[in-house]
């Protein structure tokens, strides 16, 4: 991946290897998995996550708000959304939780960042874990929550989960999003992309709700702050600041380079 601004969309994008080169997780309603109608109807999903990486160093920084949606709607709660475990970290948004599957894609992934050897193995475990998971959960959701599924999941990446860390003294970014959509026989299909942005590569994006920057980024294109940890902040607060509910304070920022991990700032309960 090369230099990517703020306003840009990704560059490339490479669906995962296959027979057919797109992996397509189809599931009827005979999968449903039947438990208590009111608790167990409850997902998690929102965020935005704004990401400076410049040579050999990365700045990832993330709201807190997580809304709840189905049987949980307006149960809003704080999350810890940047996780670091070990000298490794990951953030996710989109559909992170639904207790109807027992899906939790904190837990998917600790699964897959057990496993053994370097980042990129880990990741590529993760990409051989989460298929079944998430697509069962999204076809649950359409089929009993349809308005909340097509406000939230339709032609949308309906999860997104970034994995960051040093990896042979290079700092190393793997971006692995999913984008849900709907068959005319009410199929819900679960296409995974993958972009990466590994040695030599820059970029500054912001991932989920960004409504409210993009919009401030067009009357400031030459927005810039004393250091990407400043930039990732008050890009951040920006959408929080706009009125977007799905999106709300304080504001986790963590710092990488190949020799320093440092927190920027973090929420006492993170700690």
């Amino acid at each position: 991946m090369s230099c990517k601004n703020y306003m840009n969309s990704f560059a490339r994008k490479i669906i995962f290897p296959g027979p057919a080169e797109k992996l397509l997780f189809l599931f009827s309603a005979l999968v449903l998995v039947m438990t208590d109608h009111t608790q167990a109807q409850s997902y998690w999903h929102g965020t935005t996550i704004a990401i400076v990486k410049i040579n050999e160093e990365i700045v990832v920084g993330a709201d807190s708000k997580e809304r709840g949606g189905g049987g949980a709607l307006g149960n809003d709660r704080l999350g810890c959304k940047i996780k670091q475990v070990g000298t490794l970290f990951f953030t996710t948004l989109g559909l992170t939780a639904y207790t109807t599957t027992r899906f939790s894609i904190d837990e998917v992934v600790a699964k897959a960042l057990g496993t053994p050897g370097a980042l990129s193995a880990k990741v590529y475990a993760f990409e051989k874990i989460i298929g079944d998971p998430i697509a069962l959960a999204a076809q649950t959701i359409y089929r009993t929550q349809r308005r909340e599924f097509d406000a939230h999941f339709r032609d949308k990446n309906g999860l997104a989960v970034l994995f960051f860390g040093v990896e042979k003294e290079v700092v190393s970014l793997y971006v692995r999003q999913f984008l849900f959509s709907v068959t005319v026989d009410d199929r819900v299909i679960v296409t995974p992309v993958r972009d990466d942005c590994l040695a030599g590569c820059q970029i500054r994006e912001i991932f989920g709700h960004k409504q409210a920057i993009v919009a401030y980024l067009a009357k400031n294109p030459g927005f810039k702050r004393e250091t990407f940890a400043d930039e990732v902040r008050d890009l951040i607060a920006v959408e929080i600041s706009s009125g977007n509910l799905e999106v709300g304070f304080p504001i986790d920022i963590v710092r990488l380079t190949k020799n320093k991990i440092e927190w920027v700032q973090k929420k006492d309960a993170c700690r």
